[in-house]
């Protein structure tokens, strides 16, 4: 029986940007399947929401049009096509939700709001992650995998997208962006990096913009190419 939960604190900003959701359904060849989604909101929670809700939407759609799920047992061979199978169905599975928050969000051109995002989706014989940003999946198992011994290990599912990473930096740079951190004026006229890399864009008179420390998220609409908005996927 799959079980899924959920925990959010606000930290100290005067609101709430983040939004999360998850749910449970009976997966097509027997057992339950969950999926889990955090939508991590910046510049304000209008991106995090509307993802939130689409995804929502999404989980009650599949599990309303899901048949009953008694069917009969595989056999071993069929059983290992079925494995393989749907190792590659969860990755589609949140995949797709990542790009379907993406297009919704997209609806509303202009706004400078975005949001970070992590889905994972849990079917009886995989796991299969999507993401944009550095909203992380974090597994935790035995290793060796067993009831009994081998200690527990966290592994990270979900590279962060981050405008310092060698293959984003590429993909910035190619889009006509660039990487930098924010900088402090010094006495001697000097500026002094300060925080983490940085992604920025120019507008028609070349004044940057930008300036977010994510390669990937949704919305952002106003700095894309610079910051992408196709997830990455994973199982």
């Amino acid at each position: 029986t799959a079980r899924v939960g959920r925990f959010e604190m606000q930290g100290r900003r005067p609101t709430m940007e983040d939004r999360s959701v998850c749910g449970v359904l009976r997966w097509r060849c027997g057992g339950d399947a969950a999926c889990a989604a955090v939508f991590d909101g910046h510049g304000g929670p209008v991106v995090a929401t509307m993802a939130a809700a689409y995804v929502k939407r999404a989980i009650h759609a599949m599990r309303s049009a899901q048949p009953d799920a008694t069917s009969s047992a595989l056999s071993p061979a069929d059983g290992a096509r079925e494995a393989e199978a749907t190792a590659a169905s969860a990755e589609a599975w949140a995949l797709e939700l990542a790009r379907g928050a993406e297009v919704e969000v997209c609806d509303v051109e202009g706004w400078a709001q975005g949001a970070t995002a992590v889905i994972a989706c849990v079917t009886p014989r995989a796991l299969g992650v999507a993401w944009l940003g550095d909203s992380l999946a974090v597994l935790c198992r035995r290793r060796p995998a067993s009831a009994e011994g081998g200690p527990l290990v966290a592994e990270v599912l979900t590279p962060a997208h981050r405008p310092e990473r060698p293959d984003e930096a590429v993909r910035i740079h190619t889009a006509g962006g660039h990487v930098h951190a924010l900088t402090i004026p010094q006495d001697d006229g000097s500026e002094m990096p300060f925080g983490p890399p940085r992604a920025w864009s120019r507008d028609a008179s070349g004044k940057r913009f930008g300036g977010l420390a994510v390669s990937r998220a949704l919305g952002d609409i106003r700095l894309r190419p610079v910051v992408s908005g196709e997830p990455e996927a994973a199982s």
